[in-house]
């Protein structure tokens, strides 16, 4: 994958002949897992929209996608919660509202907890999210029911 993306900035004579060998000769002395940490690595910048250089210097890059699930999924359940206590508040009007925006947040925050690779975390995190926005459907349907 590597070895491609330098193939193409050549292409794009974005690198010289002498830099690109380089690369290559150090790409294909590194061992397996080597590889494949590069390739974790270019698919997490590049999901993430940052540069290698930046993930590989500041970050461990195990580390960087933990952070980033436990941040995504900690971020869901808070505002999953803030959804279940604006029920008390809104009792009138808006609850099929917050319905739709929880099962918006459900089923945007689900393929991305489900990218990584160390998704049993991800579905620790998970299942209170899915209870949660499951309650938040019963309890409006019981009060939708209820008031109408």
């Amino acid at each position: 994958m590597i070895a491609k993306r330098i193939e193409l900035l050549r292409k794009q004579k974005l690198i010289s002949k002498k830099n690109l060998e380089k690369r290559i000769g150090e790409y294909s002395s590194k061992s397996s897992d080597e590889k494949e940490d590069e390739e974790k690595i270019e698919k997490a910048a590049a999901f993430f929209n940052v540069s290698t250089n930046y993930l590989k210097s500041d970050f461990n890059y195990h580390v960087f996608l933990r952070f980033g699930n436990i941040f995504i999924s900690v971020f869901c359940l808070i505002s999953t919660l803030v959804m279940l206590l604006t029920f008390n508040i809104n009792q009138d009007g808006h609850l099929f509202t917050n319905f739709l925006i929880s099962v918006f947040v459900f089923l945007t925050i689900c393929p991305i907890l489900f990218y990584y690779r160390h998704f049993r975390l991800s579905l620790l995190l998970f299942i209170p999210l899915f209870i949660s926005i499951y309650l938040i459907g019963y309890y409006s349907f019981i009060i939708f029911v209820a008031t109408h």
